[in-house]
């Protein structure tokens, strides 16, 4: 907020307003909101609850949380995708370079390649570790 001169709540309003009357080209804004709020690690909290209100007012409830609920899950999972290349095309030489230097780091990196699933999974059940964050130390280790 301190960026935009306390004109995100503003802005963000009219984004949904613009999102109610052009319902099909905000489905594929609020997509790419998502997708951009995923890869720059702004929780998408306040997204899911816009587009769920504002969907609703357009197609109805049953409706409206379906295709929010879709629209919601495909962003996501299209960030995280984005993400997780992302870090590990550009920083997988700075963790590789880290790991010399460091060996704890190296030790993560490890643990991290030999049982992957495991602790992404766990992980990604608990909420101590941010949604966002994961995507990237996804792609930073070995898995």
């Amino acid at each position: 907020d301190f960026i935009w001169f306390g004109n995100v709540q503003n802005l963000f309003s009219i984004f949904l307003e613009w999102m109610k009357v052009h319902v099909i080209a905000g489905s594929f804004a609020c997509l790419g909101m998502f997708v951009l709020a995923t890869i720059i690690c702004i929780p998408s909290t306040i997204l899911i609850l816009g587009s769920g209100f504002i969907y609703t007012e357009a197609y109805g409830m049953g409706m409206g949380i379906y295709i929010a609920t879709v629209s919601c899950f495909l962003g996501c999972c299209l960030g995280a995708v984005f993400a997780f290349v992302r870090a590990r095309y550009m920083t997988r030489d700075l963790i590789k370079l880290f790991a010399k230097r460091y060996h704890i780091v190296n030790r993560l990196d490890s643990a991290l390649k030999e049982k992957g699933f495991q602790v992404m999974l766990l992980l990604r059940l608990s909420s101590v570790v941010p949604f966002n964050v994961l995507n990237y130390i996804g792609g930073v280790t070995g898995i």
